[in-house]
């Protein structure tokens, strides 16, 4: 599973521990520091191995990744080659609280945080001319890789629920969804859309009765690994009482 946390606090800690640790669980924009996710992590410790990527400073970003013990994998080093964006890194790398990368059998397994265009779309060019570009073509030298976490793009139009008031917004310019779409081209499957043709569901909700609804979070599969993934889904809104802006994603592979 994979689940924009937007803080990863005791309490939201506690209801992943009542719901959702399954065999391998990947957060985003955890926004704590390595120490103080482990403090929370080690009463888990005797079924879980974890790594986690921190942004410095902690409260921006962060990713991080829980996997069941009996699970043999490998941290796989995953270096974008594009420069870090201007703004609150303080010197950090691009993949600074942003990827995390993985190997299980022959799978890479790969969780990023992408990086939000602005509320301006001040950071548009970064997003797609930058790390989008940097983003593809590594991945496009891999095999059998599964991408997924908060991508931060709404591919399609049944993927946003105004999208003639939401075409102007970061997420869902005709900019980042043309650049994904040309990155699908290559050889790459949305396989939550491809197993849910024509369905309307949605990852982000926001708070306090947020009037607009998203597919911001997502698992792209390169075509040479789609026979591993027998199930994708996004679970209901009414089923997640966390408070948090996302809800949770997840994909059931073959053994």
């Amino acid at each position: 599973m994979s689940w924009n946390i937007d803080g990863l606090d005791k309490d939201k800690w506690d209801y992943i521990k009542r719901n959702y640790l399954v065999d391998v669980l990947f957060l985003q924009e955890t926004k704590r520091d390595a120490h103080a996710l482990s403090e929370l992590f080690k009463d888990v410790k005797d079924q879980y191995n974890w790594i986690i990527n921190s942004h410095s400073p902690s409260l921006y970003h962060g990713v991080a990744v829980l996997i069941k013990k009996e699970i043999k994998y490998e941290q796989v080093d995953f270096k974008l080659g594009c420069k870090a964006r201007d703004d609150t890194k303080k010197g950090n790398g691009p993949e600074c609280g942003r990827v995390i990368c993985i190997k299980i059998g022959e799978v890479l397994i790969i969780n990023t945080y992408v990086p939000y265009s602005g509320t301006h779309l001040q950071r548009l060019h970064y997003r797609t001319e930058e790390w989008d570009k940097h983003l593809f073509n590594k991945l496009n030298t891999l095999s059998k890789v599964i991408w997924l976490g908060d991508i931060n793009v709404a591919p399609e139009n049944i993927d946003v629920s105004h999208p003639k008031t939401l075409c102007k917004r970061s997420g869902f310019t005709n900019q980042e969804r043309q650049s994904l779409a040309d990155f699908l081209k290559t050889g790459w499957t949305d396989v939550w859309r491809q197993q849910h043709p024509g369905i309307r569901k949605y990852s982000f909700r926001g708070y306090n009765n947020y009037r607009y609804r998203w597919r911001l979070d997502n698992c792209i599969v390169s075509n040479n690994a789609l026979s591993h993934v027998t199930r994708a889904f996004i679970v209901n809104e009414s089923e997640c009482l966390a408070n948090t802006d996302h809800l949770p994603i997840g994909i059931v592979l073959s053994t």
